[in-house]
């Protein structure tokens, strides 16, 4: 009995080690995801939207191309209002180093729908601060020497990740019934999950064209 005892004790012990470890594991995990990652995608943000700059001030046109930056994104009135590069494509690969860009969507102030996503939380954070974005607010786009502003036309609406309507070419959901050019900013939500998706839209308001573009980061 004292020797079943003892190899009683000495289970427990191993699984109380091993737990331990895998909760310092977790913790490492959680860790890495909630700050390394945000390191890694904005740090390649910077290169990619200064890569662009470069191009763009050497008059190079850049179009999209598989996962590659082609246009930077900006929204003034939030509290991280960086400007980050727009990548074409939404997979894992696009959204760990800047916003995603819908390939079945329409090009920066094309009429129809540009459409963009972009992670809430974890990789750079770029969408986290999307729930602040109110009526009225501005999202500027820069493609070359061509900015585009868009104006918000209401609040953030909230969607099963299915409707995927919201990225048609008068974009469902958002009250829009006549052709025209248009923005639609999507996210996950809330923000430690995904069980829906946050949406913002938006109308296009203006389109200015410079002669030279500043290569400045």
């Amino acid at each position: 009995m004292a020797g079943f005892m003892r190899a009683l004790r000495a289970v427990g012990s191993v699984a109380g080690e091993l737990m331990i470890t895998a909760g310092v594991l977790v913790g490492l995990y959680v860790l890495y995801l909630l700050t390394w990652t945000s390191v890694v995608a904005h740090a390649q943000a910077e290169a990619n939207v200064c890569t662009l700059r470069r191009e763009w001030a050497s008059s190079v046109s850049v179009q999209p191309r598989d996962a590659q930056p082609f246009a930077t994104i900006q929204i003034p009135q939030i509290r991280n209002p960086g400007v980050w590069p727009i990548l074409d494509g939404v997979a894992q690969t696009e959204l760990q180093q800047g916003v995603g860009w819908y390939p079945s969507s329409q090009l920066p102030g094309q009429a129809g729908n540009f459409a963009v996503a972009a992670h809430r939380r974890t990789w750079g954070d770029m969408f986290r601060y999307l729930n602040e974005v109110k009526t009225g607010d501005t999202v500027v786009v820069q493609d070359g020497n061509t900015t585009y502003t868009y104006r918000v036309i209401e609040d953030p609406v909230f969607v099963d990740p299915t409707s995927v309507d919201v990225l048609d070419k008068i974009p469902g959901r958002s009250g829009l019934t006549k052709p025209g050019s248009y923005i639609t900013l999507t996210t996950c939500d809330p923000v430690y999950n995904s069980y829906r998706r946050l949406i913002v839209f938006g109308q296009l308001v203006s389109k200015q064209t410079t002669q030279h573009v500043s290569k400045a980061c």
